[in-house]
């Protein structure tokens, strides 16, 4: 993959053969406030790694029957920006965001939409950061993209958190949103592009323009993002 990844999925209860199972693949299991626990994974470096540990993760979920993920859950992805994160990349990733913000949520469950600890960009905020003067003023990470650490500069945390992703244990699900992710920062790696900071992104214009545009490589990474979000966009019609 383009860049490393880490995995957090939150659920509500397992039994212990589970947990042990989890445990096993080199993944944490932490409390969570909102829904009760959550599993963290390794860093994930290639897709082939990424694509086997959620397979063997939701095998042992749906094996278990006392296994819960509500709506109350969710699952962020953590994406490594160590050797990216200059100030114009961080700004041309934001813009990026920004403008297709309401196209990106539409891709998103319905309950997951209004949800304070995954809220869309404020208005007050998108203008601060237009302004050049955004960054250092960056504290909550309950926004869907929470780029607290990138603002910190924290070398050894120059990470951005998606935070948007319903909870689920249904690989497909899992790796289609962590290569869609991968593929909206790799767009913003390679390219120079600069959106608007309004929000007007459509589908059909994310789809043309970012996700058509293939950087050599990653052809696993661009698949699995393509097919997930061929789907995605085909449950919204």
């Amino acid at each position: 993959m383009p860049f490393t990844t880490g995995i957090e999925l939150e659920f509500n209860c397992a039994n212990d053969a589970t947990v042990a199972a989890f445990t096993r693949q080199g993944w944490m299991i932490k409390s969570d406030s909102s829904c009760g626990r959550e599993t963290v994974s390794p860093i994930l470096s290639d897709y082939d790694a990424l694509s086997k540990q959620v397979a063997q993760i939701c095998q042992a979920a749906a094996s278990d029957p006392m296994f819960s993920c509500d709506t109350r859950c969710g699952f962020h992805v953590h994406v490594g920006m160590q050797d990216t994160a200059d100030l114009a990349f961080k700004y041309r990733l934001l813009r990026l965001c920004a403008h297709f913000e309401t196209a990106i949520f539409s891709l998103a469950d319905t309950h997951r939409r209004e949800l304070h600890y995954c809220a869309r960009f404020p208005r007050e905020f998108i203008e601060k950061m237009s302004t050049g003067h955004g960054w250092g003023s960056w504290s909550t990470r309950y926004l869907w993209v929470n780029g607290v650490n990138m603002a910190r500069q924290t070398p050894d945390k120059t990470t951005v958190e998606f935070r948007l992703m319903a909870g689920t244990f249904k690989p497909d699900q899992i790796t289609g949103w962590v290569c869609f992710v991968q593929v909206l920062a790799l767009f913003v790696k390679a390219t120079r592009t600069r959106f608007s900071w309004d929000d007007t992104g459509t589908l059909a214009e994310l789809n043309d323009k970012v996700l058509n545009y293939e950087v050599e490589g990653y052809a696993d990474v661009y698949a699995t993002a393509r097919a997930w979000f061929a789907a995605r966009t085909s449950a919204t019609e």
